[in-house]
């Protein structure tokens, strides 16, 4: 169900035992508010961010004009990403794809290592001959990814790592250019520079 659906705000007024209306209308200067004490958990802002300190840094994030999207419309993370992190961690920590909660998850090929999407940066992938994502940008991570979730317990270990070996980042944020239907399976290319390549990527989710 949508926001704009005009059976929504009943739906939700009646669960919430109150009357509420809902809207689908992101004001030009969006933001949301972060903690600045607790967004890195015990990772210093400064090795996230090298021109922050815990008094200067913003205690929002700026969202993109008129969305709800933070800088990307899409997040993308590949499996090979999620190891590499996980072989640098040293492999005591539950390091999973869904303390990410990727939108795109790419199944890498084994020749692509270290953190994947650093190769993508300039580029754009093709996902399923249909879709085109491009304008990627390193996706810097807070404690979010270190929280307890299902059968994952929290792990503070797995933000100090992406900051110490990444500058925080894991994942990168992109611009849907061509929209279209995604399926399990589909296979994402690589475009550098005009030329395409599948040696990169096998698949998607």
């Amino acid at each position: 169900m949508c926001p704009d659906d005009p059976d929504a705000s009943a739906i939700i007024s009646d669960f919430l035992g109150h009357s509420v209306r809902l809207e689908n209308q992101p004001a030009t200067d969006e933001k949301t508010g972060i903690d600045r004490a607790t967004v890195f958990g015990d990772v210093p802002v400064s090795t996230m961010k090298a021109e922050w300190t815990p008094e200067s840094m913003p205690d929002y994030f700026q969202l993109m004009t008129g969305t709800f999207f933070e800088i990307g419309a899409v997040y993308l993370l590949a499996s090979g990403s999620v190891d590499h992190l996980r072989k640098l961690q040293g492999g005591t920590a539950q390091i999973d794809r869904r303390r990410f909660r990727p939108n795109i998850y790419i199944e890498s090929k084994a020749e692509c290592g270290g953190f994947v999407e650093d190769s993508w940066l300039g580029g754009a992938l093709n996902i399923g001959g249909a879709v085109r994502v491009e304008d990627f940008q390193p996706t810097v991570w807070c404690v979010t990814s270190t929280l307890a979730q299902q059968d994952l317990p929290r792990d503070l270990s797995i933000l100090r790592t992406t900051a110490q070996h990444h500058r925080g980042c894991l994942g990168v944020y992109a611009t849907v250019t061509r929209s279209g239907l995604l399926q399990v399976g589909d296979v994402a290319y690589l475009v550098n520079q005009g030329t395409d390549t599948a040696c990169s990527m096998s698949g998607s989710a």
